[in-house]
């Protein structure tokens, strides 16, 4: 539905033309693309986002900035003995590195993303670092508008307006004539106040009727009101600006305290060394879940020990919070629908565990 409405319908009642690209996967295939027929506006979802930014666009710049770590590594150490072990290890792993940029994206070239005025993206949270990296590699700030929505509301709930205040980090404001409030999540007949967390419904006239001959499942989660239970969480800010917080079925409950698996994703993804990550629950004799992380590193870095990444989010995470378990990821993770399958993921971890639990000590916070 997000696809046919933003990328088909809505381009077609604007009388612009549109460029279709039969397999989007193809990244040399969607940047020459962007730079021959100068795109200028493009729905993305946040994986594809995610996967264009990741591609080394020019070859040039990958090898100067592998060269100038080349020389912070290699002397690092000062010494003679360090300095011959430095350029050893330092040159084998530079080549390396090269060889398999090279091998990887055999048509390594320029191509210019400057002719992009606005990226729409939806069907999924966007990091802040793939955001700004984003940004940064187009040339053009607060170009990336985000929006909310689901099927079920055909599909369009809320965005960050084209001619108005674009918030990155939120997903904009009401669409006309329609409503949203924040519900508490023990008690749905309460609503929650500016900036407080909930779970997010909506009225208005793009909701659905229901469920075709499904009565149960649409009493589940649409009311005699017509208020549409989204299964999300998040807040409403002082402009009406919707933030979402996480999937309501996703929260991770440690030491009875409700987690949001996006926040520690949103964190992680801030560390220029950091590709993607999924932050998912397992089960806790101890804090009744805990926290693990897969991490995959963006080509030619290295992965930081456990130690390491508490440090960086010491300062951005309370203590329930931080994660216990940390998992480097040589490959991409399963998407479905053009977002992280975080629960096949969840799912797979959870079946490696048996049974009992072992209990562990609760991960350390740096001072």
């Amino acid at each position: 539905v997000y696809g046919m409405m933003t990328a088909m319908l809505n381009p077609i009642a604007s009388g612009n033309e549109i460029v279709m690209l039969p397999n989007p996967r193809d990244l040399p295939g969607v940047l020459g693309a962007i730079d021959k027929e100068k795109i200028t506006v493009s729905p993305l979802v946040p994986k594809l986002i995610q996967a264009l930014d990741e591609h080394p666009k020019n070859a040039k710049d990958y090898l100067k900035s592998r060269k100038a770590k080349w020389y912070q590594n290699t002397f690092a150490d000062k010494s003679i003995k360090g300095l011959a072990l430095g350029v050893v290890k330092e040159t084998t792993k530079c080549l390396t590195d090269v060889f398999t940029a090279v091998t990887k994206y055999p048509l390594l070239r320029d191509f210019s993303l400057t002719s992009i005025k606005g990226v729409v993206s939806g069907g999924a949270a966007l990091a802040t670092g793939t955001l700004k990296s984003f940004e940064k590699s187009v040339g053009r700030e607060n170009i990336i508008i985000q929006g909310y929505g689901m099927s079920e509301a055909s599909p369009l709930v809320a965005t960050n307006p084209g001619h108005g205040k674009n918030k990155p980090q939120s997903v904009g404001i009401a669409c006309p004539e329609t409503e949203i409030k924040i519900a508490d999540l023990t008690d749905p007949s309460k609503t929650k106040n500016i900036g407080e967390a909930g779970e997010i419904m909506v009225r208005g006239p793009q909701v659905m009727k229901g469920y075709y001959g499904r009565p149960g499942a649409t009493a589940e989660v649409l009311d005699n009101d017509g208020w549409l239970a989204t299964g999300d969480i998040g807040h409403l800010d002082e402009d009406m600006y919707l933030h979402i917080t996480d999937r309501k079925k996703r929260i991770v409950i440690v030491n009875g305290e409700n987690i949001s698996p996006s926040k520690i994703e949103d964190c992680l993804s801030q560390h220029n060394s950091v590709a993607e990550c999924v932050a998912i629950g397992l089960p806790d004799i101890r804090s009744g879940e805990a926290l693990k992380v897969m991490i995959r590193y963006k080509e030619g870095s290295e992965a930081l020990c456990d130690n390491d990444l508490r440090t960086y989010l010491g300062d951005k995470l309370n203590r329930s919070e931080m994660p216990k378990y940390f998992e480097t990821c040589l490959e991409p993770f399963p998407d479905k629908n053009g977002k992280t399958d975080w629960k096949a993921i969840q799912d797979a971890e959870r079946a490696k565990i048996s049974a009992p639990v072992v209990e562990a000590a609760p991960a350390p916070i740096p001072a």
